[in-house]
């Protein structure tokens, strides 16, 4: 999107969202803005001539009246109560050493705690990652049956959150307008499937929202603070809206199709690429994005978007599709080349599926693939990411490894995975290595065959 029509949109997205779209009366608002209207033009036409040069007045008068209630509602000095969003530190510890649910873990899922300098830890299935994400023969199909049930579950929930969600956000969205990363709030895909060997072959998946995700699932892990005359109380823990229960002492993450009836489980891409003169590379977050910033990421990573969906036939077409449309954004910024040879995968292979427990069991699809760019080629875009770069340094961590064979590119990700240097990793690219790892270690056949070694 044009970077200067990108603040007009978040300002938009924001007033839709939090004063429509969370408001208990959204036909109100709309009628009084119709009223506002059908005032300005009938006094302007059948009023009093006198009336008429002032008559266009009114509904630019109602409408900075409404912004400025809009604007000064975080701030009110005659607010009862404000409130404050503080993450729970002791939470999000107990929730790095969390386990699956009984159900997912029968079913082969694991937590693999985080390494040195990694952010966060994941879960992960290595049988269905193996066996079904990453054969060729294997895939799901698209079931959207409970788009509607599942939507207004997750915004039922956040509706009960409004008080303190529109001065939060309002005070985000201006500091992200002025840092020159303004929010919109994009089309996602939401997932309300457990992931498992022998599951059903049809996906449910339903449209989601990047806020509706922000909203019922990245501020989960936060506690709101009420402060009001004479206390300050947790009126609304975090323990209480994560999807985690409490079992002897252990939190085990609730199963994706119980979590995705409270919380928007926007469904993540992440990929490891290697440039066509054999280069692995790895990227660096951006300084301004709203996760993980500054820290080593794999070379593509975001979300997949609904158009994503609108265009894919089944689950693995979406990863490449999705895995595709993020690489050109964050590295195909080389307009001269892409004239002649877009960017574009000349080998392409799931690695497998799996869950964040930092961000209330994310789920992420993690592909490693093979590009028809050189290294020198891949520009990329500074506001999503940073360019990779060599360890030229004790304690800087190489972000560029040279893979010209197999025994190569498997110490590469050995020394991934073990992080020789001072730079954190997120969760997202622990999570894709501990996937590709597996599938080294059991079908290395497949991953030399795939990529060309």
């Amino acid at each position: 999107m044009n970077k200067l029509l990108r603040p007009i949109r978040s300002i938009y997205d924001y007033i839709v969202y939090f004063e429509f779209g969370l408001s208990e009366r959204p036909r109100l608002y709309f009628m009084l803005w119709v009223a506002g209207f059908a005032l300005s033009f009938g006094v302007g036409q059948l009023g009093p001539a006198d009336w008429g040069k002032w008559a266009g007045l009114a509904l630019p008068a109602y409408g900075l009246a409404w912004f400025i209630k809009v604007a000064l509602g975080p701030i009110s000095p005659w607010r009862a109560a404000t409130y404050r969003w503080r993450k729970d530190a002791g939470l999000a510890a107990r929730i790095e050493q969390s386990q699956p649910c009984a159900a997912d873990a029968d079913r082969g899922w694991r937590a693999v705690p985080p390494g040195v300098l990694v952010a966060g830890g994941v879960h992960v299935n290595r049988d269905f990652n193996v066996h079904c994400m990453a054969n060729p023969d294997w895939d799901l199909a698209f079931d959207e049956t409970g788009t509607k049930t599942h939507y207004a579950g997750v915004l039922k929930q956040i509706r009960q959150l409004r008080r303190p969600l529109r001065p939060h956000a309002f005070r985000v969205f201006l500091g992200k307008i002025f840092d020159g990363m303004a929010l919109i709030n994009e089309p996602k895909i939401a997932i309300a499937s457990d992931f498992y060997p022998g599951m059903p072959p049809r996906l449910d998946v339903y449209k989601s929202s990047y806020l509706a995700t922000w909203c019922s699932a990245d501020l989960a892990h936060s506690s709101i603070l009420e402060d009001g005359p004479s206390r300050s109380d947790a009126v609304w823990p975090a323990m209480d809206r994560v999807p985690f229960v409490q079992d002897q002492g252990v939190l085990r993450l609730d199963p994706l199709s119980v979590s995705a009836r409270k919380r928007s489980t926007q469904i993540g891409i992440n990929l490891l690429g290697i440039s066509r003169d054999r280069i692995l590379l790895i990227a660096t977050q951006g300084s301004k994005t709203m996760v993980g910033q500054d820290q080593r990421v794999p070379l593509a990573t975001g979300s997949m978007d609904w158009a994503d969906r609108l265009a894919a036939t089944t689950f693995k077409d979406l990863g490449r599709l999705a895995a595709l449309r993020e690489i050109r954004e964050e590295w195909g910024n080389n307009a001269a080349l892409s004239r002649t040879r877009a960017l574009d995968f000349t080998a392409f292979l799931p690695l497998g599926v799996f869950r964040v427990p930092g961000r209330s069991g994310k789920p992420e699809f993690a592909a490693i693939a093979t590009l028809n760019w050189d290294e020198a080629d891949l520009e990329a875009d500074q506001n999503e990411v940073h360019a990779y770069a060599d360890q030229t340094e004790a304690g800087v961590a190489s972000h560029r490894y040279p893979v010209p064979d197999f025994p190569t590119f498997k110490a590469a990700v050995h020394d991934l995975l073990h992080n020789q240097g001072q730079v954190m990793d997120t969760a997202p690219l622990f999570g894709v290595l501990i996937c590709l790892q597996d599938l080294i270690d059991t079908d290395p056949d497949r991953v030399r065959a795939t990529l060309g070694f």
